[in-house]
């Protein structure tokens, strides 16, 4: 099985490696890749990532903190969950 911790984060990426492998760029329209492109450099400085770190996808959602939910973006690359929030001149990282 894949019980160890090594296990399961290589059975994960070896995944998230397979959705990149799928996305067929001649089918993204020029909006949506513009998009993209951002949503990446924002990635990368928001987190100071490796450059060559693949962002994957990317999706606005609620971070549940407390009493107050938190909106932001989660950013998923090959290595990376993460999610950032700004809120009342306040960064979530």
């Amino acid at each position: 099985g894949i019980e160890a911790g090594v296990d399961v984060t290589d059975y994960v990426q070896c995944k998230i490696k397979s959705l990149c492998a799928q996305v067929d760029e001649a089918e993204i329209d020029d909006f949506e890749s513009d998009k993209f492109k951002n949503a990446t450099k924002k990635f990368h400085k928001l987190f100071n990532v490796p450059i060559d770190e693949k962002l994957v996808t990317y999706y606005s959602c609620s971070y549940w903190r407390g009493r107050v939910p938190r909106q932001g973006w989660l950013y998923l690359s090959v290595n990376y969950l993460c999610f950032y929030s700004y809120l009342l001149g306040k960064d979530i990282t």
